[in-house]
């Protein structure tokens, strides 16, 4: 009996390997927030995102994003950042 109190589940689906739909490489700067989420937006429409999910998503890009720029590059040391 374990100890821990945690209960492992074995499922018996297994999930198919993970496909990237689409990639962007971006370099911090004054346009980088506006260039990210029109990205996802044409990302969404290509694949038929339901709106609901394209607005939670671009909420989670735009969070995300937003804390990235604004902690990750404090310096001037600029780097690309890729979704």
């Amino acid at each position: 009996m374990p100890t821990s109190g945690y209960t492992s589940i074995i499922s018996p689906f297994s999930l198919p390997p993970m496909q990237t739909l689409a990639a962007l490489s971006l370099t911090p700067g004054p346009d980088t927030l506006p260039q990210a989420l029109a990205w996802l937006e044409d990302v969404a429409q290509q694949q038929q995102w339901a709106p609901r999910t394209a607005f939670k998503l671009g909420l989670c890009l735009d969070e995300a994003l937003t804390n990235i720029l604004t902690y990750a590059f404090q310096d001037e040391n600029r780097k690309a950042a890729h979704i």
